[in-house]
């Protein structure tokens, strides 16, 4: 329970906190401008930083045991956090980011956060003369590796969040709760971030958002190895952070080769070569990502394995990547975007929309099957404890503040209670043992039915204002691969039914939140309603 408020806590605090640091970032100077190496061709908002690390912060504050190492991490993080920011606002000299970063390092290493086990150095820790350099060197490179990854909407973010995960279940395995606990926290904001930095981005992290999760991996990696689990075969750091490291020796090189510096910019990233191939944003974030998941997903499944068999396997997968890159580029080989839809397709969208009474019916019963999902949720006879009694009703009486005093309740304020509502009533459902009561099949036709109405209404909406995007991938990611590769650790939980169940119904809402304004009254009713019982339950009980 602990480990789903640490998520829920993080990702509803950025959701929250994005909005009004969009409004203040031109006045703070945070605004990223165009340039010649970068993609957007507008000014955009930098703040996603300062939201990540506020929604990572707290929920640590909120549940996590603060031991030395933890310490250590926070305020490391900060100062990364706070040189970040300083470097949003008016780029620093790489002599003054260096600084930042090595202070940061050092109080980190001072800790107790240092690589103990080497590949190849046997089981025994490696000498310190060996791990303190390497520590700091890794500390620094993986920091600045996602820096330098941060290229493309949802990019970085979307490749921290896999790797997240797999430390999550890593190091729920070895009964590791703090780390399980700041890895949960970190994906919730990345997660929240996410929603306003999917193409068309409507924020970017920054310098500060992007060195502050690549400061947190890092220090999750090592403390993954050092204390929780010393199993693991110590090589798995270069798999669980495969793409930036990648992105990062291939342009060094490629710079150094050239006779430039290795800290020069140019546009010999990953996604620039891809972008060159004709790949559209999206299509080329989708590749990326599912490049990472292949290299986490590795991490997984080797994770026992010998030191040679994961530097292989490592290497295998950079090296496939890099050759399938140049062999396309050699061959002028380009991916043509100019897809048209068949014409069995338009005909069948048109006829479709030509009967006036498909939008509405469908609209409707999009609207009322997720109220009743987030109702019917709340009446689920599991324990509720009161951490999640408290929030619901939290969240319910700010909801109903804003009606009252607003006279309407903003999109944000309902997004965020129907999102903890069907969370919640999921999560209640996933807690209760429904065959003994409710048959199984009645859960999977109420699925499809809700799936068959969304997808109608999709169709008879002549808008293009919902579209599957990269996100997608991820959720998908976490709801089927990581369970199914973790075995026995998260597999008893169902988190596959579960996120299947969650992906339906909240592309449902995203639906009724974005396109169907007649049915937010609906949202807000089942919403506020199924918070309120939520919470008084938990108080009765």
């Amino acid at each position: 329970m602990t480990a789903f408020f640490s998520f829920v806590v993080a990702l509803f605090v950025t959701l929250v906190a994005i909005p009004p640091l969009i409004r203040f970032s031109r006045k703070l100077r945070l605004m990223d401008e165009p340039a010649a190496r970068k993609i957007h061709h507008s000014a955009v908002p930098r703040c996603g930083g300062i939201a990540i690390a506020l929604g990572t912060i707290l929920p640590i504050f909120m549940w996590v045991s603060v031991d030395r190492g933890i310490l250590s991490y926070l305020i490391g993080a900060t100062i990364i956090l706070i040189f970040g920011v300083w470097d949003d606002i008016s780029p620093l000299n790489y002599k003054w980011k260096f600084l930042g970063q090595s202070v940061a390092v050092l109080v980190a290493i001072h800790g107790g956060i240092v690589i103990e086990h080497v590949p190849f150095f046997g089981l025994d820790p490696a000498p310190g003369y060996v791990t303190y350099p390497l520590t700091a060197l890794f500390l620094l490179g993986i920091t600045n590796a996602v820096n330098l990854f941060d290229g493309l909407d949802g990019l970085a973010g979307g490749c921290v969040l896999l790797t997240l995960s797999v430390i999550g279940v890593l190091a729920y395995e070895s009964d590791g709760l703090p780390i399980v606990l700041v890895a949960l926290a970190a994906m919730g904001s990345v997660f929240g971030f996410l929603r306003y930095n999917t193409h068309p981005a409507f924020v970017f992290m920054g310098d500060a958002g992007s060195q502050f999760l690549g400061f947190t991996t890092a220090v999750l990696s090592i403390l993954l190895l050092k204390e929780h689990h010393q199993a693991l075969n110590a090589g798995l750091p270069l798999l669980l952070l495969g793409l930036p490291i990648l992105d990062t020796l291939s342009v060094m090189t490629q710079r150094i080769l050239a006779g430039r510096s290795p800290f020069a910019a140019d546009r010999n990233h990953l996604h620039h070569k891809i972008l060159d191939l004709a790949f559209t944003q999206y299509e080329t974030v989708c590749i990326i990502y599912i490049v990472q998941a292949l290299m986490v997903c590795s991490a997984l499944a080797f994770r026992y394995e010998s030191d040679a068999t994961v530097i292989f396997v490592f290497i295998l997968i950079c090296a496939a990547s890099i050759i399938s890159l140049h062999m396309a580029k050699t061959c002028g080989w380009r991916m043509r975007a100019d897809m048209v839809h068949g014409q069995f397709v338009e005909k069948r969208n048109l006829w479709l929309r030509e009967q006036t009474w498909l939008p509405t019916f469908a609209a409707k019963t999009v609207r009322y099957a997720v109220a009743c999902f987030m109702v019917a949720g709340a009446f689920i006879p599991a324990a509720i404890s009161p951490d999640l009694s408290v929030l619901s009703l939290s969240v319910a009486g700010l909801s109903i503040a804003a009606i009252v005093l607003l006279k309407s309740q903003s999109l944000i304020i309902l997004r965020l209670s129907t999102y903890l509502a069907t969370v919640v009533a999921a999560y209640l459902i996933a807690s209760w043992e429904l065959d003994s009561v409710v048959p199984a099949w009645i859960i999977g036709a109420y699925l499809l039915t809700l799936t068959m109405a969304l997808i109608i209404a999709i169709r008879v909406t002549r808008r293009d204002l919902f579209q599957v995007t990269p996100q997608d991938l991820l959720i998908l990611f976490l709801a089927l691969a990581v369970p199914n590769l973790s075995g026995n650790t998260l597999g008893q939980y169902q988190i596959g039914e579960v996120g299947i169940m969650l992906i339906v119904v909240f592309y449902a809402s995203e639906f009724v939140l974005t396109r169907d304004q007649s049915g937010h009254f609906t949202m807000r009713i089942g919403s506020v309603l199924s918070l309120a019982i939520i919470g008084i339950r938990g108080i009765l009980s």
